[in-house]
């Protein structure tokens, strides 16, 4: 017989707010166990001083951390550990946050361009905020458009020489244009790459942290690079009938599918190119 203090694994469920399947997984992964468990039957025995520990569970739970992670945060003595783990996932959060009140924003351009019928819609015209980013970069002047292989060629070969660390996915890269009108000679553009690592013996490099852009015009452009100057063309078109948008910074490129490894395309109609505007709305 066991003692009344004991709780079957149904009335302790109802008690602590969590379901008998959730209970038992519990136990099978030794993150909650019973306080007791019958030998013959297999029946599982709670007692009402377990309910602190399970409060806890769930609250950590609550917060989306993983079972390997609860496992750790309870069997540690070190109050150091448990606060490390809950600001990372503050930071976690608040970056989820951040996404989210992106997809809202970009909801409410929609249905504003929806109401007033804007071109904008129609056009793949896009606004966005751009948070600041660490790049590692090389800058330098070509006579044309067609010559930034040069600058991104100039710029591997350092990256391979000096061993940066980069970061390798497609959208990592960045193109920024520092010319605010058409140039009349040289062009002089930036190239670079977003990394975690902040100096190094080259001087040619440069490491530097970018702006944030609270508005940014954007438009995806599909297809070879010499798509790109009709592109630049429509979002000027665009902005002349837009008076409201006034431009206000660099632009940018970001490359999401190019011919650069490892993003390889043989068909240049399948490269996606995001060319970035900073506007300001007057």
């Amino acid at each position: 017989m066991y003692s009344d203090e004991l709780l079957r694994i149904g009335d302790f469920s109802e008690i602590v707010n969590i379901s008998v399947r959730m209970l038992r997984y519990y136990d099978d992964e030794g993150l909650f166990k019973p306080f007791i468990t019958d030998e013959f039957t297999g029946y599982r025995f709670y007692h009402a001083e377990q309910i602190p520990l399970i409060q806890r569970i769930i609250l950590l739970r609550d917060m989306n951390f993983s079972v390997k992670q609860i496992k750790e945060i309870i069997n540690s003595r070190d109050d150091s550990i448990v606060t490390e783990n809950l600001l990372k996932r503050k930071s976690s959060v608040l970056h989820e946050i951040s996404l989210m009140y992106e997809t809202v924003k970009k909801i409410d351009t929609a249905v504003e361009n929806i109401k007033n019928n804007e071109i904008s819609l129609n056009c793949n015209i896009t606004f966005k905020s751009v948070p600041k980013m660490n790049i590692v970069s090389f800058r330098g002047k070509i006579p044309s458009y067609n010559d930034e292989k040069i600058l991104w060629n100039r710029l591997d070969s350092l990256i391979k020489n000096y061993r940066i660390n980069i970061r390798h996915d497609m959208s990592s890269n960045i193109c920024i244009f520092h010319d605010d009108l058409p140039p009349k000679d040289l062009i002089d553009i930036e190239v670079g790459y977003i990394t975690d690592e902040t100096n190094s013996q080259c001087k040619e490099l440069i490491f530097r942290e970018t702006e944030s852009i609270d508005l940014m015009l954007c438009m995806m452009v599909r297809g070879p690079y010499s798509n790109l100057k009709k592109s630049y063309d429509f979002l000027g078109y665009w902005l002349d009938l837009h008076k409201n948008y006034k431009i206000n910074g660099k632009s940018r490129q970001i490359c999401h599918i190019s011919s650069e490894e490892p993003f390889f395309r043989e068909n240049q109609e399948n490269y996606i190119t995001e060319i970035q505007i900073p506007v300001i709305k007057i």
